[in-house]
This record gives structure tokens, sequence and C-alpha cells, in this order.
């Protein structure tokens, strides 16, 4: 064999490797798309267990249900009279008429579903009804024989004594009206006052009957009860209305001495007083008005003989005195002042005018005084008046509260007697309702719809339970591979692989029928396997380009016996020498050696040494050469060194420095996560070295190119 490329070429080839190896894994990333694929894609592979718990848990409870015994359904309606009802109590007092609400509709289904309303029933139909029915206590299915065995364990410990007490037909009309009760359903229809009734026996002709026999039951009773309480209350209303008459005629003879004893005390009425206090009101406002203006006026006059003197007062007044004496006060001003001017200030005429200026002054203070006086005078007579409408209003107030008294005394009277007579009224209203209801009852419930013979049964229904079994087992069947999926310890895909381990996947290999099948594939002709030629030719370059032109030295680790000489290293093997590159794989591991086919294998001296000469693998044998020396000298002679490892134990650090790159082969679901985890915490205590997985043995239609 020669030895093909350069460092160029190993570069352009590495260049070439890992452009296909992106779009590759671009490829990966766009065909493998969500999780959810996975999901549906494990449901789909496990689609028979799914459907075989949905069949043979339907085809059981289908079969269960077939061997019951039948029963029948009657069902009937009843509704409740919304109208009020008239209910007096025998007691000290009047009950208010009673209306439907959700509490007597409520009271009507539990005495339907009361056991002494069914003994009555059972009473009116006889037990001879019941002879030949399941009423006797024979069970039927598994689960009732089952159901009366634990019932007579746990009643075993009885006395004889106890069961001797009661008779035979006793116990047998227990046993039927328990039983009864038991197929009795009883519920109110919404919010309505409609009560529906269904029973359930083992015959048809039996529902029915009890059913429309037991509604029947409940209207009689209520009717009965019903008129014992009218009759009852008929004789308490008699005593009643006579108290009530008696009452009445009392505190009228009571108002009528009051209304006599009131009119002679005092011969004015309420509206009188009324009156008269208006007017005298009306009269003392008027007054107090008065007096507030003349207050006002003489106020003002005063200040004004204060501030200016009688003059100022007398020019504030226009009667025909004051406007006298101005004139002439004027008058002789003028003349005064006109004689100064001509005759000189000292002129006898100019003194005398001068006095009689004074004496007019004089006489006009006297009659400002006189004036201020009158005022005082009117206002003292205006308090006085006021004062004395004060004190005829208070007297008029004092017979306004004594009639007040009065009228509410006659109020209180007059309030005592209605409400005697109200309640006369409406007791002997009420004895005539009951008096004529005594003897005419109406029952406050009416049958909707009477109960008819079934057709057909109503339980059980084998069809749908069995239906429901496959539902069910459908269900469970999908929950349970969901659960088996998840708990699962395989891979299901590179995408899953590369998650946990976070080393890249260089490839997809699928699961082929035959061992030697990967060996084949290179020198198929027809062109069914390029896709995999294709992943195996690009693997090939990658595993086969060295970063210093050298030898290229690959781990190959696989986790299953044969899974990597058998279907990985022999295809590489192959492939490579079909590049004219020098190829050497050693085996360093015990593991059996399949049938190969010699024209398809190349293992050259270096393996016959490896099994011939005993290497030391672990160092201890100080005969034997070195591991590390052999490999380096391997790596010399070839240019790519597949080193082949199912124990990673043997794989020491004394020689894992001359490995380049470890390649582990994962196999689709059978590679265990726990086994991959201890392999990789096994070569990260051996050293740090790059890590890759093959992802072999994916089936066909769950690889992303295929």
């Amino acid at each position: 064999m020669t030895v093909i490329g350069s460092a160029g070429n190993q570069g352009n080839v590495r260049s070439r490797s890992e452009v296909a190896e992106r779009d590759e894994w671009r490829s990966y990333a766009d065909i493998e798309g969500g999780e959810a694929r996975d999901v549906f894609l494990s449901l789909w592979r496990r689609k028979w267990h799914i459907l075989a718990c949905g069949f043979f848990l339907g085809l059981a409870m289908f079969s269960i249900s077939a061997r019951q015994t039948e029963l029948y359904t009657a069902e009937a309606t009843m509704i409740l009279d919304p109208r009020t009802h008239h209910f007096v109590a025998a007691q000290s007092r009047v009950v208010e008429d009673l209306e439907l609400s959700n509490a007597v509709v409520e009271s009507a289904v539990a005495v339907l579903r009361a056991k002494q309303t069914m003994q009555s029933v059972v009473d009116v139909i006889g037990l001879d009804a019941f002879e030949n029915t399941w009423f006797e206590g024979r069970s039927y299915g598994v689960a009732g024989a089952l159901l009366d065995r634990g019932k007579a364990l746990i009643s075993s410990d009885r006395r004889l004594d106890d069961v001797t007490v009661v008779t035979s037909d006793t116990l047998r009309q227990r046993h039927v009206v328990v039983s009864l009760l038991q197929g009795t359903h009883v519920e109110r229809l919404g919010k309505s006052y409609v009560i529906r009734l269904s029973v359930t026996t083992a015959d048809p002709v039996i529902s029915a009957h009890v059913a429309n026999q037991l509604l029947a039951e409940y209207i009689d009773r209520d009717v009965r009860q019903r008129r014992q309480v009218a009759e009852a209350a008929a004789g308490w209303l008699i005593t009643q209305v006579e108290q009530r008459r008696a009452e009445l005629l009392a505190q009228e003879a009571e108002i009528q001495r009051f209304q006599r004893a009131w009119l002679a005390a005092d011969g004015r009425t309420d509206a009188v007083l009324e009156q008269q206090v208006a007017e005298l009101n009306r009269e003392q406002a008027i007054v107090r008005a008065e007096t507030v203006a003349e207050a006002a006026r003489l106020k003002r006059l005063e200040e004004t003989l204060l501030e200016g003197g009688a003059i100022a007062v007398a020019e504030t007044q226009n009667s025909a005195l004051f406007l006298d004496l101005r004139a002439r006060s004027q008058a002789l001003k003028n003349d005064a002042e006109r004689l100064a001017i001509s005759a000189g200030e000292n002129h006898p005429d100019r003194l005398k005018l001068l006095t009689d200026l004074k004496l007019v002054a004089q006489d006009m203070s006297a009659e400002v005084g006189h004036l201020i006086e009158s005022h005082r005078a009117e206002v003292a007579v205006l308090v006085e008046r006021e004062a004395s409408l004060a004190r005829d209003i208070d007297a008029l107030e004092v017979l306004r509260v004594d009639a007040a008294q009065s009228r509410l005394e006659l109020s209180q009277l007059e309030a005592e007697r209605d409400i005697v007579k109200a309640n006369y009224v409406e007791l002997s209203s009420r004895l005539n309702t009951v008096q004529a209801q005594a003897d005419i009852q109406r029952a406050k419930a009416r049958v909707l719809t009477a109960a008819q013979m079934p057709t057909g049964p109503s339980a059980p229904r084998p069809k749908l339970i069995g239906f429901f079994g496959l539902c069910i087992g459908t269900s469970l069947g999908f929950i349970l591979v969901l659960a088996f999926e998840a708990m699962g310890s395989g891979f299901n895909a590179s995408r899953e692989l590369e998650r946990v381990t976070g080393a890249p996947v260089l490839a997809h290999l699928p699961a082929l029928p035959t061992r030697a099948m990967l060996g084949d594939v290179f020198w198929d002709r027809d062109g069914r396997n390029r896709l995999l030629k294709d992943r195996l030719r690009r693997l090939c370059i990658r595993l086969g380009a060295s970063s210093d032109g050298g030898c290229h030295t690959v781990l190959l680790c696989g986790f299953h016996a044969g899974s990597v000489r058998n279907e990985v290293n022999l295809a590489i093997s192959d492939l490579l020498q079909s590049e004219n590159l020098r190829v050497c794989i050693l085996e360093i591991d015990g593991i059996e050696e399949a049938p190969l086919r010699p024209e398809r294998v190349w293992l050259n001296d270096t393996a016959e040494f490896a099994t011939h000469d005993r290497l030391d693998l672990a160092g201890e044998d100080k005969t034997a050469p070195p591991i590390d020396q052999r490999i380096r000298a391997l790596k010399e002679e070839h240019d790519v060194l597949l080193v082949v490892a199912s124990d990673l134990t043997k794989v020491i650090a004394a020689w894992i420095d001359e490995i380049d790159e470890v390649v582990l082969t994962v196999q689709y679901r059978r590679t265990h996560r726990r086994a991959l985890i201890h392999v990789l915490d096994t070569l990260a205590e051996i050293g740090p070295m790059p890590i890759s997985f093959l992802f072999s043995a994916v089936p066909e239609r769950f690889d992303p190119g295929y």
C-alpha cells in the first residue's frame, strides 16, 4: 500500500469534511424537528400494545356486564302546587300561610325517600307481589356473590334469640323495603317544583307499580295530614274569634267614653285652637316688626341729636312744625347777615334778629325733645302689646298640648281597637276558610307523568360498558406507553444524545439485516445505499484526517459485544483502504471475533503480532514490549490506526496520550444511559481528549435521512 496525500491535501480533505459535516448536521436539525415528533413516533411504534390494552379491557368489561341480571327502571314525575296553602297550627298563635320554597321541596324529596313511606307502599301492594322478584335475597354476578359472602361473615356472630324475636313475614317485609329503597332515586329537577322518581327492580311491572303507588301514597298522606290539621285548627279558631269579639266591644265602649269626657271639658276643638294660635302669632309678628322699626327710628334720632344737635334732628323731619321753624330760622339768618354787611355787626336791628334766632332755636330744641319722648312712648306701648300677645299665645299652647294629649290617648285607644278588629276580621276569615277546607281538601302535589312499564332493561348495558372499557383501556395503554418511553434507558435520537453528553454525533448508521453488510455497502452497484455510502465516506474522511499530516489514531469503543468490530471498523477499514490509505486495526480486548469474510477484511501483521506476542496493556510484564512503543511504531508505518476497545479499564494513562480522538458507538434504544455516563467518567479520569459518537442500529423509518 502506498501513502497518499500531503499536508496541503490533508488540509483540503479536512476542510471538505468539515463543510460536509456542517451541512449534514444542519439537515438533521431541520428534519428531526421538536420532541413532539419523537413522542408521536414512540406512540406509533407501540400502537398495537395500546390497541391490545383497550381491546382486552373492553372485552372483559363487556363479558362481566353481560352476565349481570337485567334491571328495569320506571320513572314518574310529580309537581308541587306553587299556590299558597293555608296551614293553621293548633297553638297559641296563628302561623302565616306557607309558600313553597327550597326547604319545602327538599322536605317532599325526603318524605319520598323515607322508609316509612316505602313500608306503606309495600303494605298496600302486598308481599305476595314480590314473591318471584330478586328481593328474596338472591344475588347475581360475581360482585353480588362476594357482597353476600361478606355480609354473611360480618353478621355470623348474631345471637339466635335476637333473630327469632321477629317473624319471617316481618323479615321479608324489611328486606323488600330495604331493597326497594336501594333501587329508588328521588331528585328535584333544577330549581323547579317538579320531582322525578325512579324505581329500579328486576321486574318491569313491579317497577312501574311501586313508582305509581309511592306517589299516590305521598299525595294521600299529605291530604290526610292537612285534613287533620284543618279540623284541629277550626276548633282553636272558634275560641280565638270569640275572645277577639269581646275585646273589640270593650275597646269601642272605652273610646266613646273618652270622647264624651273630652268634649264636656272644653268645647273648642283642635281646629279652633289652631286657628286662634295662628291669628295671634300673625298679630304678634306684626307688633314685633313695628316695635323694631320704632326702636330703630328712636335710635337714629338720639344718635343725630348727640352728633348734630336739635337743628340736625329738625332737618331730618318733614312735619309742618319743623318746616316752619327751619324757614323762620333761615330767614332770620339771612336778615342778620345782610344787616351785618350793610349796617355793621352791632346794629340794633341785627342784634334783635340774633335774639329772635336764639328763640327759634330754643323752640326747635323743645320740639325735638317732644318728638323723642313721643317715640319712646310708642316703643313702650308696642313692647307691652307684644308681651300681652305672647301671654295669650302661651295660654292657647297649653290648651293645644292638653288637646294633643287627649287626642293621642284617643288615637292609642283607636289603634288598639283597630288591632283587635283586624285580628278579629282575620281570624273570622281564616275560620271560614278552614271550615271550608276541612271538608274539601286538595293535595299540594299532583302527578305529572305516571310511571309506565319499561320496554327494555336500563342496566346493565354491555355495549356501552364495553365501549367505556375500550376507551379506558386505550387511555391506560397510552399512559403506560408514555411512562415506559419516559423511563426508557436508551437513546431515541441523536439530538437527545448530544443534549445529554454535549459531544457531537458524527454519523447515523442504520440497522442492517447482516453483520457484513456494512462492509459490502461500498461495493454495492445498484445505488440503493447511496445515502449510507455518502455517510460512511464522510466519516472515513473525518477519521482519516490528521492535523499534523501524520498517522491519525482513533480509539473506537462500543457497549455491546461485536458492535464495533463487526459493524463499524471493518466498513471503515475497507473504505479507508479504498482511498489508498494504510490502515491498521488494533484490538486490545478479548471479544470473541465473529466469522469474517477474508476478501473484505484486511488485518495486517500488527494485529497478528498483538495476538502472538502478548502486548503489555497494563504495563506490568517487564519482558513484553511496552504498548506505547508498539503504538508509536504502528503510527510510523500507517496512516490511520484504529484502536478497538470495549473495556476502557485497559486504556491506561501510560499510552492514552498516543490517542488523537475517541469515537463511542451508541446503539439506538439499546445503549443504556448509565453505561454511557460511566464510560464518559472513565475517559474524564484518564485524561482530556476529543470525544464524538456514532449512532448505530437506527431503524430506517426513524433515520432522518430516509
